[in-house]
């Protein structure tokens, strides 16, 4: 937690004399130090921290950790490739101004190595904001952590930055990845909270638990799809959550509801359905308002939550008559299905 140790300083009587704040007085510890200045021009030509010798404390005072902290702040940074000096680590040096900026490739990426794992509350990306067509080019870009895809980018306003809600996800490597177009990263922010206590470090992946799965058995068809986003990727096992990696259903506007449908081996007592949803840039439209069905029963409804990387429909042992199914109006994509017998 940030600690203010002085504020409203006066100016200097004359402006070439030195500013002096004693804490002399005070038990101030700490490993960095912070001067703000709001609504002006900060410009500091030098600043002297002293502390006291070591041989007046009789033992090792604590060191201080903020609780809340960009722990990508110049850590090690990488990108595909390099435009005009424009290294990978002016996206991760605290000043906004300062931008990384790959070339024009067909795939073009930039990483940074948190050193170790944490678990990532946020992640906030500042793109360029000097023209509004350049800034648009980080439009379909993906979010990855630990190289799963947790986000998409979709470009609103240049003077917006990208805002990624993970709830504690846990990861060392965050990576942003762009084809097709240049990539400029103007500041990379990796959030985390050092008071954070993961709710169950046991828990199990749906897709690797060891409850049968019936959806891997079962016969899938679809209301329609699109761009070769056919209904079996929908149970091939596979969870990526990224459609441009070929491992998810996805079906366009219709002029009914688009539908996925599980026909199981068998009636069959359903307890739990778990929809794994596409992250990238169509990560909404393609999953909020999705209803899931066991049978006639509705199971519930999903709501789009930013980051979620599965959604758990709880159909409370419903007899399915064989046949489980997701459906919403307009668009409808799916990565992955697990459904659990109660």
């Amino acid at each position: 937690k940030s600690q203010i140790v002085a504020k409203d300083i006066p100016a200097p009587t004359e402006a070439a004399d030195p500013i002096e704040v004693d804490l002399s007085g005070e038990e101030v510890y700490g490993k960095s130090v912070r001067v703000e200045l709001l609504d002006e021009c900060l410009s500091l030509a030098e600043v002297e921290v002293w502390v006291a010798n070591s041989d007046l404390f009789e033992e090792e005072q604590p060191t201080f950790t903020p609780q809340i902290e960009n722990v990508a702040y110049l850590r090690p940074a990488t990108q595909s490739s390099t435009f005009q000096s424009k290294y990978a680590a002016d996206a991760v040096d605290g000043y906004p101004s300062t931008c990384s900026h790959t070339l024009h490739e067909p795939v073009n990426w930039w990483e940074v190595d948190l050193g170790e794992e944490f678990y990532i509350q946020h992640i906030t990306v500042v793109g360029r904001s000097d023209n509004e067509a350049t800034a648009a080019r980080i439009n379909m870009a993906t979010l990855m952590l630990d190289g799963k895809t947790v986000g998409g980018f979709v470009f609103v306003d240049m003077d917006l930055p990208f805002e990624f809600p993970l709830g504690g996800a846990k990861a060392r490597y965050v990576k942003i990845a762009k084809t097709d177009n240049f990539l400029t990263l103007c500041e990379v922010k990796v959030i985390v909270d050092h008071d954070y206590e993961p709710a169950d470090e046991g828990y199990v992946d749906p897709i690797a638990s060891e409850k049968p799965n019936l959806a891997s058995s079962a016969t899938v068809s679809a209301s329609s799809s699109l761009f070769g986003g056919v209904a079996a990727l929908a149970t091939d096992s596979n969870t990526d959550a990224d459609f441009f990696h070929g491992s998810c259903y996805f079906a366009g506007p219709h002029q009914n509801a688009n539908w996925l449908k599980l026909t199981l081996e068998s009636t069959s007592e359903v307890g739990r359905v778990y929809v794994y949803p596409r992250l990238d840039f169509y990560a909404q439209e393609g999953m909020n308002n999705s209803v899931v069905r066991a049978g006639d029963h509705v199971c519930g409804e999903i709501k789009y939550t930013p980051g979620a990387r599965v959604y758990e429909i709880d159909c409370g042992g419903s007899e399915a008559t064989d046949v489980v199914t997701v459906s919403k109006l307009g668009w409808l994509s799916v990565c992955e299905v697990v459904v659990h017998g109660a």
